[in-house]
């Protein structure tokens, strides 16, 4: 029996060794806040009747510890960041994203963008530079402007106009993500075009028009 003792130890010793060795074992678990999120053109709350929590509440991910870094990374061309944000969101016109560093144990996410949404789960999350989620993404900025600020115009009505009276599958007006553009996604449309108001935010500057997308080496 005394002569197991010493191989014990020995294998206790390398358990350790091999476990300093290979920190990313003690990975925390984040958090996801569903599989679905719709921006605008200024990145902040839509609260609007019939929206689910995530879209009135903003996107939250979860289980950080302070400094960690949170991306949500768009598919190119099909959704742009702005190039400005709102809060602690920081955006990348290079790398198609927008990043939050966590000073606790949780971020929320308005991103402010512009595009037209494939309908697929193609938006990711990375933390710390890995992939670890993906959700359909949608934007109620629509059509990136000619000229001036990013916010959502008569060029939008115009292409959400024509996805509510005609092509009701389409996915990129579909900002609930339920298989039909309907009169909740019209409520939601209705409250980004009708955005004004004494010291209300409604726009941010755009990223390039048209896109210019990111190498594979910065969308991560």
């Amino acid at each position: 029996m005394a002569s197991r003792a010493p191989a014990m130890l020995r294998v206790g010793v390398l358990a350790i060794l091999a476990f300093a060795a290979f920190p990313t074992l003690a990975r925390a678990v984040h958090t996801f806040d569903g599989d679905i999120m719709v921006g605008n053109a200024r990145g902040g709350s839509m609260s609007v009747a019939g929206v689910p929590p995530t879209i009135a509440d903003g996107y939250e991910v979860g289980g950080l510890v302070s400094g960690d870094v949170v991306r949500m990374i768009f598919p190119c061309p099909a959704i742009r960041a702005h190039a400005t944000q709102s809060g602690s969101q920081v955006a990348s016109c290079l790398g198609n994203y927008v990043e939050i560093t966590s000073s606790g144990a949780t971020v929320v996410f308005f991103p402010a963008t512009f595009g037209l949404a494939t309908g697929l789960p193609d938006t990711r999350i990375s933390v710390n530079g890995l992939i670890e989620h993906a959700i359909r993404y949608t934007s109620v900025d629509l059509i990136c402007e000619p000229a001036g600020p990013g916010r959502v115009t008569a060029f939008d009505f115009n292409r959400f106009r024509q996805s509510f009276l005609g092509n009701t599958s389409d996915p990129a007006c579909d900002f609930l993500s339920d298989g039909a553009v309907d009169a909740f996604d019209f409520n939601l449309f209705r409250r980004e075009y009708l955005c004004s108001g004494p010291g209300v935010v409604c726009e941010q500057t755009q990223c390039d028009c048209p896109a210019n997308c990111p190498p594979p080496s910065l969308a991560r």
